[in-house]
């Protein structure tokens, strides 16, 4: 943090100003723009081919709090036919820097969108690939210095003999992967001191601190919640195993059903045998007693006082007779 408010100081006093501006271009923008630090941007000029998108403006609370001046990056032109080019005026002899303004408002991962930048036809910027640098919804500015004089680019030692034409910088943007796109252009004469190069190096060291103490503090929380259920999560776990144990002790081998299966089917069969075995018994002897009861004699009733007397009277007579 304080080295962003010391950043922002020394902005102030020996950092962007609009002296020093010789060229600022909102890009793919239809209205002038003025940020903060009283830079004005034109409205989309010196283009040639390329299509303009707002798509940035659509997700306004995406972008880092922090940012003060994010209209330059909401809007864009891109390329369709490979390359986008800008023609920039410059006519005197010095020392340049050329701020080029990008930023990542449609692809959520790297190497969708990946181009170079060519000042004439000397490569400048080999690769750039928007999200893998500083991923999405946030500002990617690359700072080129060079020199002109004698009607010459030098860059980087070398002489670029067809980058300035009729007093035209020719900045092309050379597609590698998808189409190349640019959000702002910034033609300063100066060198890094005279641009916002030190305060957006402190913008983009202040993010990525901020990045790495919330996963420090995302790790203590894990490691604190791990540490208190750590005991509790042990003995879910030898509860588990126990339960496994019990689970294989009474788990039935397939040897013991087909043995269980054959007990099953002998008891079966010595009961069937045991049942007909007292069936027949007890039908044999239902059939001796039977004939028993046929063969038996029915004894004859006693007769009576009466029937007796009748029948003596009945030899006496007999006798009489005789």
């Amino acid at each position: 943090t304080f080295l962003f408010v010391l950043g922002l100081i020394f902005a102030a006093y020996c950092g962007l100003t609009q002296k020093n501006i010789k060229v600022a271009i909102n890009c793919g923008s239809k209205r002038k723009y003025v940020d903060e630090k009283g830079i004005a941007y034109t409205k989309d000029m010196n283009f040639k081919g390329g299509v303009t998108s707002d798509l940035g403006s659509q997700f306004t609370e995406r972008w880092p709090s922090s940012m003060t001046d994010v209209d330059v990056y909401y809007s864009e032109r891109y390329g369709t036919g490979g390359s986008l080019d800008y023609d920039l005026p410059l006519t005197e002899s010095g020392h340049y820097v050329l701020i080029l303004k990008f930023s990542e408002v449609y692809f959520d991962s790297p190497k969708k969108k990946v181009f170079g930048v060519n000042l004439g036809s000397t490569s400048v910027i080999d690769k750039i690939d928007i999200f893998e640098e500083i991923g999405k919804f946030k500002p990617l500015d690359k700072f080129v210095e060079f020199s002109y004089r004698n009607g010459n680019v030098i860059f980087e030692g070398s002489s670029i003999g067809d980058a300035v034409q009729n007093g035209k910088l020719k900045v092309s943007l050379v597609a590698s992967v998808d189409n190349p796109k640019i959000n702002g252009i910034v033609l300063v004469k100066g060198s890094l001191s005279d641009t916002n190069h030190q305060e957006y190096q402190d913008m983009i060291e202040e993010w990525e601190n901020e990045k790495k103490e919330n996963i420090q503090k995302e790790q203590e929380e894990r490691s604190a919640s791990f540490g208190r259920t750590e005991d509790e999560n042990l003995a879910n776990i030898g509860k588990v195993q126990n339960q496994g144990k019990i689970e294989k002790n009474n788990e039935i081998s397939p040897i013991q059903t087909a043995l269980a299966l054959c007990l099953s089917g002998y008891i079966l069969e010595f009961s069937c045998i045991v049942f007909l075995g007292l069936f027949f018994l007890a039908m044999t002897r239902f059939g001796a007693n039977t004939k028993r009861l046929a063969i038996v004699p029915h004894a004859e009733e006693p007769e009576s006082e009466e029937t007796i007397r009748d029948n003596q009277n009945t030899q006496e007579n007999r006798q009489i007779s005789l």
